[in-house]
């Protein structure tokens, strides 16, 4: 799956800067804060399987999804789901599935798809293509509506994260993972009502 869109958090940079206790009005670490807070923030999604500012996201596969839930519907892997752009599929050319033939439901977390019908695709890894927005927040709001509609557990959970990783700079390696076990089980330890079966 790719992420169409940049990655913001839901905390901002004022809000770091009371976390490490730093001077609101001074600037010079602003680059540093703006690089952990959207460190601590894919963090915090990748382990969630959660967006939490609105982004754009791409799904392929060989196939139209076969591992359904048991109303036969698919999963996306990406929460809350706000809307479905596009189903996309290769046949000769790519082609736009109708809306007429799938149902969304955007009421569940996760967000699904139930397809009435699945067209002859060609052979191809990216035959079928899935075009969604996920994140916090109804479609169309504001980034200060969606920064509200956050959950505060995960946005606290992103402040202690910058502010530890301010503190202790050698905490999280070059792929994103923190590397004290002690700051893992805390987060996990937050996060863990959030978790998603992917």
């Amino acid at each position: 799956m790719i992420q169409l869109t940049a990655t913001l958090s839901p905390v901002t940079i004022e809000e770091a800067k009371v976390q490490c206790k730093l001077d609101e009005t001074d600037s010079s670490e602003d680059s540093l804060l703006n690089g952990l807070l959207i460190s601590a923030t894919r963090f915090c999604e990748n382990r969630t399987h959660r967006a939490l500012m609105q982004s754009d996201w791409l799904w392929s596969g060989k196939e139209f999804p076969k591992r359904l839930d048991r109303d036969g519907c698919f999963r996306l892997p990406m929460a809350p789901l706000v809307a479905v752009s596009s189903v996309k599929y290769w046949n000769g050319t790519l082609q736009t599935l109708a809306p007429s033939e799938y149902v969304v439901d955007a009421n569940n977390i996760p967000g699904r798809i139930y397809f009435k019908s699945y067209p002859s695709i060609d052979d191809r890894p990216d035959a079928v293509q899935i075009t969604f927005t996920a994140g916090y927040g109804a479609a169309g709001a504001q980034e200060s509506q969606e920064r509200e509609a956050v959950p505060q557990d995960i946005k606290s959970c992103i402040l202690m994260i910058v502010a530890t990783l301010y503190e202790n700079r050698q905490t999280m390696n070059q792929s994103g993972n923190i590397t004290d076990d002690k700051i893992q089980q805390w987060v996990d330890g937050q996060l863990s009502h959030y978790f998603l079966p992917f």
